[in-house]
């Protein structure tokens, strides 16, 4: 079946927490602390989802919606400044259903991430990634471009690496069968 990409509506926050917890415990046991991970809260997540969706922001919230019982994955963007005013895009956070993995709809999600951020007038786009996080692979295999690390502060207990996977130009977003995405 096919699935649409949409803006998310403040019916899907339910949706958006459960994947995200899923999936966050999924990808990251192993490289965080188990006890970070048992402290997400399904209620309190999908409270986060519906104030962004309900309140002004520049970030871009989209799904991926198959029109069957529930969602398959969100990705979440947001424009941010670039070095001498040059504009980007982050692609902040991509989570998918386990069972909607290996079927393209990760690659879509960004696509769409990465159209829209550019008809905002970004011009290169940034996926932060815990390091050891196969989601590096991922990006890889898009055209993303490893370029430096940073520490995060996750709480007063957790620190993390992550890695900038960097697309300098967004014209050059590769898809996984080796077309490109057509932004121009």
């Amino acid at each position: 079946m096919p699935v649409r990409i949409r803006p998310a509506t403040i019916g899907d926050a339910v949706a958006i927490a459960q994947i995200q917890i899923a999936s966050c415990r999924s990808a990251y046991t192993g490289l965080l602390p188990q006890e970070y991970l048992d402290r997400f809260d399904p209620a309190e997540q999908q409270s986060a989802w519906e104030r962004l969706i309900l309140g002004p922001s520049s970030d871009v919230l989209l799904v991926a919606d198959p029109g069957v019982d529930r969602l398959a994955g969100y990705a979440l963007g947001r424009p941010i400044a670039g070095a001498g005013g040059a504009s980007a895009g982050e692609l902040v956070a991509l989570h998918v259903r386990a069972q909607a993995q290996r079927h393209g709809t990760g690659r879509r999600l960004v696509h769409a991430i990465a159209r829209t951020l550019a008809d905002r007038g970004a011009t290169g786009l940034v996926a932060w990634v815990l390091n050891g996080n196969p989601a590096g692979r991922f990006y890889e295999r898009l055209g993303g471009v490893p370029a430096g690390e940073r520490t995060l502060q996750l709480d007063e207990e957790v620190e993390a690496v992550e890695t900038a996977f960097v697309w300098a130009d967004l014209r050059r977003l590769e898809v996984v069968e080796g077309d490109r995405l057509d932004l121009v």
